[in-house]
């Protein structure tokens, strides 16, 4: 009777374990290539950011702190990816006092002027683009991706991006890059294995 009881047990157990999923594997495809001479020719590839939309969030995902110092009079990082729900702190790491602030509909909030060893924060609590700026030093300027969800992958140089073991099922992929217009797309995710994307996005209107 035992054993027929630890046998049944095991076999609940087992089919509750959350199965693995498949993988998304694009790429983001470069834009035409700047004439010889160009001041831009050489640039690094601009700020970028895929997420799926439409899968339950991880259980093991943990909300964290994500930080921008300023320092240098400028902001470091000047690109960062979160997803909502998460707290940005600002720690002042710089010899002189700073103001930051943002306009953006994303995340607006004024956090006055603060000296070196200080640090203050918010919660980015709705997805969007917040840009951040010092009232006090007009050249600083740091853009915060916030994306709705933890299902998210920043491209490399050659625009080559992965999600690994997303349930499988039909979903939303969505692409922001800095120039280009938004990018959406319906997606099959399979049980296993790969699905592929190659992905030309067009630019921004100006």
């Amino acid at each position: 009777m035992r054993k027929f009881f630890f046998r049944k047990c095991l076999v609940i157990c087992v089919a509750a374990l959350p199965a693995f999923g498949g993988d998304l594997v694009g790429k983001i495809e470069a834009g035409p290539v700047p004439p010889e001479g160009s001041p831009s020719k050489d640039a690094p590839s601009p700020p970028a950011v895929a997420w799926i939309e439409g899968v339950p969030e991880k259980p093991s995902f943990s909300m964290r702190t994500l930080t921008i110092s300023q320092r240098g009079a400028q902001f470091d990082p000047q690109f960062l990816v979160a997803v909502v729900g998460e707290t940005l702190a600002m720690p002042n790491d710089d010899n002189i006092a700073h103001n930051v602030f943002s306009y953006s509909e994303a995340k607006q909030f004024n956090l006055g002027v603060y000296p070196k060893g200080e640090s203050k924060s918010v919660v980015l609590d709705k997805p969007g683009k917040l840009d951040m700026f010092c009232s006090i030093h007009r050249h600083m300027h740091a853009t915060v991706i916030i994306v709705p969800t933890s299902w998210y992958a920043e491209p490399d140089a050659e625009g080559n991006f992965a999600v690994r073991e997303i349930p499988a099922g039909s979903y939303t992929l969505k692409i922001w890059r800095e120039g280009s217009k938004d990018f959406a797309k319906e997606i099959s995710i399979p049980a296993e294995g790969e699905a592929h994307e190659a992905i030309k996005l067009e630019p921004a209107a100006e």
